[in-house]
């Protein structure tokens, strides 16, 4: 690990390893480094193991615009998404920028020399500091330490397992066992049908609420088609286009006609459940379509295998667990033998890290969301977030476009550092909005006292949907609100 480099950038999963190509092909004269954390790159597909992780999306808007994703399925395991992340660092000479085994624990912005100066500390406890002009954060959303675990009465009681997906034990003997899963959200609906096909005795998905589940194809016929028929890279280009239209037509449909759209859900749930299945108490949320993420049931396999006697559903309120199981409030008892929190994550960003302006803290509720990546009053340092309603690597890579953009306006012009200037009348003249707007998963409404604010006019205001995520972040970065500044060593050297 060298002491200075231009950018150094948070995290190699997903995120940190496509930033990184996009960087390296657009800054060929800028040197990179990469901080990991873990041992291991790949960030969430390394991390998660639990039976049937898989992508939540199809992998034509999922996987990197420039590198095609040839894999027969469109909906993947995660273990093929690994690969796809690792091969991807191996072709852009990635391995080794990247220093393993240690995690940022703070860096501050010194607007005198115009750098970031930060501090590391590795698993067994050493610590060192090295500085960079960029910072990129791409450490995701949520803590690698612990999912969200909420206390249930008397768990105490229950003689079993109790495991949360985030830390899932190796080898773990589930065989002709009796599994609960607490939750509804995307990891409950992978874990459920993938426990019950490969063995578990009985699984029964508990939930507080319903969500909405949409069965459909694990692969894309038309890909496969044209993969065959075109060189790859035109077939990917169209294939991703055509994917890219589809999300965004679906979630259109789902924001205008929402009674239409909870149809057509049940509908296809219908077809593939049994007669006396109770869509309405099981199936049928309370709020709108699109105002939370939908999950993807791959051919249909957690109908599949509730329809076969080897899962259901039960909805309603945990009253406590007892020795053998959980008891509703309602009075039913749900018998398990293994019982899995799939209770959601602990929302955090800039990967824990504390970052601070010339000594002064960084307190994200006080600052604004720029174009969905930058801070306000912030120099030279972005986040990279998707969005609820596309593909989270969408954004990611119109993000990492526009961070080469800002650092090649840098190096033309002779600026040192770049920072979206906000003033203390602007401050107080702008609304404060949560950061993920109107959207209200739990993981969402519990991460709003810690997370950044938008506004009520762009560049402030963090969009949703890719069309306006694309205009705003390839749009020049001179719009009168990124401000390009010299070191204030510098100005002082030049007047002197």
């Amino acid at each position: 690990m060298q002491g200075h480099t231009d950018i150094l950038i948070i995290g190699a999963g997903l995120a940190g390893i496509g930033t990184a190509c996009h960087m390296v092909t657009k800054l060929p004269g800028m040197s990179l480094q990469i901080i990991e954390m873990r041992e291991r790159m790949g960030g969430t597909w390394d991390l998660f193991r639990y039976p049937g992780i898989r992508s939540d999306s199809n992998m034509h808007v999922y996987g990197y615009e420039f590198r095609p994703w040839v894999d027969d399925k469109s909906i993947s395991p995660g273990e093929h998404i690994l690969d796809y992340i690792k091969a991807t660092a191996r072709d852009y000479n990635l391995n080794e920028k990247i220093s393993f085994g240690w995690r940022v624990m703070s860096a501050d912005f010194s607007t005198d020399t115009a750098l970031w100066t930060v501090s590391l500390e590795s698993s067994d406890g050493q610590t060192k500091q090295v500085t960079c002009r960029w910072l990129q954060s791409c450490a995701g959303y949520y803590s690698y330490g612990a999912g969200y675990r909420p206390d249930f009465p008397e768990e105490e009681n229950f003689r079993g397992q109790i495991i949360h997906p985030q830390n899932w034990p190796a080898n773990l003997d589930y065989q002709d066992k009796r599994v609960v899963v607490i939750g509804s959200g995307a990891t409950a609906v992978t874990l459920v049908p993938s426990m019950a096909e490969q063995g578990a005795g009985h699984v029964t998905m508990l939930q507080r609420s319903p969500s909405y589940i949409f069965p459909d194809k694990d692969h894309d016929p038309l890909a496969q088609k044209l993969m065959k028929i075109l060189p790859e890279k035109w077939a990917y280009r169209l294939i991703r286009k055509k994917n890219i239209f589809l999300e965004r037509f679906k979630i259109g449909r789902a924001l205008k006609y929402p009674e239409q759209t909870r149809e057509l859900f049940e509908k296809k749930a219908r077809e593939l459940l049994p007669d006396d299945f109770d869509i309405a108490k099981h199936l049928r949320p309370s709020y709108p379509p699109a105002t939370q993420r939908i999950c993807f049931s791959p051919n249909g396999d957690l109908f599949t295998q509730i329809t076969a006697g080897k899962a259901d559903i039960e909805t309603g309120h945990i009253k406590r667990f007892t020795q053998d199981g959980i008891e509703l409030e309602d009075g039913t008892h749900l018998p398990a033998d293994i019982i899995v929190t799939a209770t959601g994550l602990n929302i955090v960003m800039l990967g824990e890290a504390q970052f601070s302006v010339d000594g002064k803290a960084v307190h994200l509720p006080d600052h604004y969301i720029y174009k969905g990546c930058m801070l306000s009053n912030v120099p030279n340092a972005a986040l990279s977030s998707g969005t609820l309603t596309a593909s989270y690597t969408l954004r990611i890579e119109l993000q990492a476009r526009y961070i080469c953009n800002i650092l090649a306006k840098l190096q033309e012009t002779g600026a040192d550092y770049a920072v979206p200037a906000l003033t203390d009348d602007q401050l107080t003249a702008m609304p404060r909005l949560p950061f993920m707007g109107e959207f209200n998963s739990g993981y969402v409404l519990r991460a709003i006292d810690a997370s950044p604010r938008q506004g009520d006019k762009d560049p402030w205001i963090n969009h949703q949907t890719y069309l306006e995520n694309k205009a705003l972040l390839l749009a020049p970065v001179d719009d009168g609100t990124l401000d390009f500044k010299s070191a204030r060593s510098k100005i002082l050297q030049a007047a002197q």
